[in-house]
């Protein structure tokens, strides 16, 4: 799912660096390209839920303790990079920044969260996490 996440925000990144590059901040309106974004991404993160729900894992791999110990520490370094980017934002916020500089830098955290999660995940179960 953090795959489709950073595909999709990939595009979006693209698409405000291009619209940056041609035209003075105050005068983009980046909300019509958030919705088009979000949109499509809440589609395809319930779709691929449902595969994953419905489609049996091959072999006979069960989860252990050792797979819920890398998952929640994965996702607690995940969470603190997420923390530590809101709080960015809020100094963002604080000093006034115009809404386009403040919901793009949002957009950013997340995505950098997610990437931070699924490196630590891998980084964790390569080290066995113990």
């Amino acid at each position: 799912m953090r795959g489709i996440l950073v595909v999709v925000y990939d595009w979006y990144f693209a698409v405000i660096i291009d619209m940056v590059q041609s035209s003075p901040i105050a005068d983009i309106s980046c909300r019509p390209l958030m919705l088009v974004t979000m949109g499509p991404l809440g589609v395809l993160a319930v779709i691929g839920h449902f595969f994953l729900a419905v489609i049996p894992p091959h072999g006979d791999h069960k989860s252990d303790e050792r797979d819920r110990h890398v998952d929640l520490k994965g996702e607690w370094t995940g969470g603190f990079a997420l923390g530590t980017a809101a709080v960015t934002s809020v100094f963002l916020a604080m000093a006034e920044t115009e809404s386009f500089r403040l919901a793009n830098t949002l957009f950013a955290d997340l995505v950098l969260s997610e990437i931070v999660t699924s490196v630590a995940k891998l980084a964790y179960f390569r080290r066995m996490a113990w």
